[in-house]
């Protein structure tokens, strides 16, 4: 019985490995339109375009790429600010910047935004999760820690724990971890999919409200899918879509 799951673990992820080498061969997501966007609320931004990165990820602040990322770096920052270009759960998006092994990347919100603590999910995290031939329980995963910060230079992470009996592929395995749920193209934060984080899951002394974010792949530790398929195409390790704020906050809510 033993070798016989071995069997089938190990086919699955020989889909896996065909399905990013052929991901190559497609041509680049596109940007969304912005005179299609949407605002934090569902609010309709078509006679203002410039807005639909409000409740986005709006600047990069940092990004210091691993071993064997970059895939995307020439289209930064664009390729990671504003609404998600999430290609599904049937497939890897391209749309992306592959952090590579270790790297990490560091957005705000702008200046006059932010996202606060308003009981359950505040923050999204994009990344292009996909399931391996279609089985949600299995799923190519590349795992990111978040932490996020009022000034950019006092940092808070989410926790983050690992189930070590149940398989990389299992997006139960990791806890408190980004990239583990598939994305979908959209502008609306609320229906794009991604992981979800809740400001009141921060340890003390926590923050009831944070204008940057930082996500950071972690290179390994735990192992991955990503980890165990390996790249060799620059597209190491955890691979950004965007960042999106489920609640809002501006001006005094900032501060």
């Amino acid at each position: 019985m033993t070798a016989i799951l071995r069997t089938v673990h190990s086919s699955a992820w020989c889909v896996a490995a065909a399905l990013l080498i052929s991901a190559f061969l497609l041509p680049c997501c596109g940007m969304l339109e912005e005179d299609n966007a949407s605002g934090p609320d569902g609010e309709s931004n078509q006679e203002q375009p410039w807005v639909s990165r409000i409740g986005w990820g709006a600047e990069v602040v940092q990004a210091q790429v691993g071993a064997d990322g970059g895939f995307g770096q020439e289209s930064m920052p664009d390729i990671v600010l504003g609404p998600s270009s999430g290609a599904g759960d049937g497939v890897q998006g391209l749309d992306v910047l592959s952090l590579g092994e270790g790297g990490s990347i560091t957005l705000s919100f702008g200046d006059d935004y932010c996202v606060v603590e308003r009981g359950g999910d505040d923050l999204v995290v994009l990344e292009n999760v996909f399931f391996v031939a279609g089985e949600p329980g299995n799923r190519f995963i590349e795992t990111g820690v978040v932490a996020l910060s009022q000034d950019n230079v006092n940092f808070v992470e989410f926790p983050t724990v690992v189930n070590e009996d149940l398989q990389p592929g299992d997006p139960n395995r990791y806890l408190g971890f980004a990239g583990k749920e598939p994305v979908y193209p959209g502008t609306i934060p609320n229906e794009v999919g991604g992981d979800r984080f809740d400001l009141a899951a921060l340890p003390p002394p926590g923050l009831s409200w944070a204008r940057y974010v930082r996500i950071t792949d972690t290179a390994g530790d735990p192992e991955d899918p990503g980890d165990l398929v390996g790249s060799g195409y620059g597209k190491a390790g955890f691979d950004l879509d965007a960042v999106a704020i489920l609640h809002l906050g501006k001006g005094d809510d900032c501060n």
